[in-house]
């Protein structure tokens, strides 16, 4: 018999990326911004959606998609930037298609990811484990990841 875990529940922030859901802990979220005017950034790797000004400081947009191996993020009425906190990627956010709810998780409802039982696949190094709900699967990312998988295309030279 399992004992039940003493670890605080974490709080997610959900997004979608077409059906799929997704969340990052809402300690690394600054800010959810309608603003989804973005200026390409010439030689930039895909995954690089572009830059967008919100208030004066200028954000470097990732396509959260592309990160994860899916087809590019589908701009919408409903698409929005989740900018992150400074402590997690400095002046940086990711295109989503569409936000989600705040979500409450026990540590016993997260399966920690373990790239040796799924595999390598693009953007498994940014999931950092499943986390259960009560209507289905939430994949959860690990935001620190996000710049340094970019870093690794522009040294693929892609």
């Amino acid at each position: 018999m399992s004992t039940p875990s003493t670890a605080a529940p974490q709080l997610f922030c959900t997004f979608f990326l077409g059906a799929k859901r997704f969340g990052i802990r809402v300690l690394e979220v600054r800010e959810i911004n309608r603003e989804t005017t973005l200026t390409p950034v010439p030689h930039a790797p895909s995954e690089v959606r572009g830059c967008a000004n919100l208030r004066g400081q200028v954000h470097v947009v990732l396509d959260i998609a592309k990160l994860l191996g899916l087809d590019g993020t589908a701009l919408g009425p409903d698409s929005r930037l989740v900018i992150l906190k400074p402590t997690v990627a400095e002046a940086c956010g990711i295109l989503v298609e569409s936000i989600g709810d705040i979500v409450e998780l026990d540590a016993d409802a997260v399966e920690p990811w373990r790239p040796e039982q799924h595999g390598a696949q693009p953007g498994g190094d940014l999931i950092a484990g499943i986390g259960k709900l009560d209507d289905g699967l939430l994949v959860i990312l690990n935001a620190s990841r996000l710049l340094p998988a970019v870093d690794r295309t522009l040294a693929r030279g892609g």
